[in-house]
């Protein structure tokens, strides 16, 4: 992976200019930008009984992934920034376990030490959303890094516990991509069922990847923020947001090239859906540029499909004459 990014990443370092990047700080995008936080090996989710009672313990598992960050807010003594579009990934016994959620992350701004809180809401292998938090516990490090334990009965008897240890990912290692003309949204009946196929739209936006599993001819990149607008093409027609985050997977190597690409997204700030589909062969153009289509029902009757080709377009910017992340007006 190194050296197959060593081009992009040089051509990174020409295109951040003016950056307000802090590593000290916790928002390392600046305090008007959002941050995304990959976790670090030493997170880890661990379930079973803790003292004083006496029953087995799943052994802690690491698991992989990344969140959001957004602004602070600051009131009481105390600085709060939503945690938003949580995708974490782990294996226990074989099998794949996703946790998504969101939730809010408090900082002291009091005279030192410094503490900080976790309160998040999780859905465990698509379960209902369970609470868990931290309560207030000193800071560790000032480097913009998080590591609290957040547990849903404050690690008491039988629980849940994990261990949210994630650092601020720096610009050069987000590869932002921009869809290209040719990216459609259609939506209507598709295959043998009788119903209207509406005309396909033009799909605009941006999503971003972050790696968090390299194996060589095995990567995962988180997706922590995709934004698509489907463009209308009659005059009767609104346009279609789209938002939301995912994970996707790149096979290299015998096996490949493959990949997978699965997104939960939120259509004008309804429900949440998962738009997805299987590993099925790719040109070996990533991470220039990737092209992959994603439904929410296998294009079986009535469904959703997105047809997206994106392409490469650079770091993130962050400064004061851009929206933070935009890179429209280059």
């Amino acid at each position: 992976m190194t050296s197959k990014l060593n081009t992009i990443s040089r051509v990174r370092h020409i295109l951040i200019f003016g950056a307000c990047l802090t590593a000290a700080t916790v928002s390392s995008a600046g305090n008007d930008c959002e941050t995304v936080y990959r976790l670090t090996e030493a997170a880890t989710y661990q379930e079973g009984c803790f003292p004083p009672c006496e029953c087995p313990t799943v052994e802690a598992a690491r698991f992989r992934g990344t969140f959001v960050l957004g602004p602070a807010s600051v009131g009481d003594g105390v600085k709060s920034y939503n945690l938003e579009n949580v995708a974490w990934f782990l294996t226990i016994d074989n099998a794949e376990i996703e946790v998504f959620g969101s939730g809010l992350y408090r900082t002291t701004t009091g005279p030192p030490p410094v503490a900080h809180a976790l309160d998040l809401d999780l859905s465990i292998d698509g379960g209902e959303p369970q609470h868990f938090f931290s309560g207030f516990v000193p800071v560790s490090s000032n480097d913009g890094s998080i590591d609290i334990p957040v547990s849903i009965n404050g690690q008491t008897c039988r629980d849940t516990v994990i261990v949210v240890n994630a650092s601020p990912v720096p610009p050069e290692s987000i590869l932002q991509y921009r869809l290209a003309p040719d990216s459609a949204y259609q939506t209507g009946c598709f295959g043998m069922c009788a119903c209207p196929l509406q005309e396909p739209r033009p799909l605009d936006g941006t999503l971003s990847l972050v790696q968090i599993l390299d194996y060589g001819t095995y990567e995962e990149y988180a997706v922590p923020r995709a934004a698509f607008v489907a463009k209308p093409v009659g005059p009767a027609e609104d346009e279609i947001n789209l938002t939301g985050f995912g994970l996707y997977t790149l096979i290299q190597g015998y096996a490949g090239p493959a990949h997978a690409l699965d997104l939960k997204l939120s259509t004008d700030g309804g429900e949440v859906v998962l738009f997805d589909n299987q590993l099925f062969n790719t040109d070996p153009r990533f991470p220039a540029e990737f092209s992959v289509v994603i439904d929410t029902d296998d294009q079986i009757c009535f469904d959703t499909v997105l047809s997206l080709h994106a392409i490469w377009s650079g770091p993130l910017i962050f400064q004061d004459d851009f929206e933070c992340g935009d890179t429209s007006s280059w």
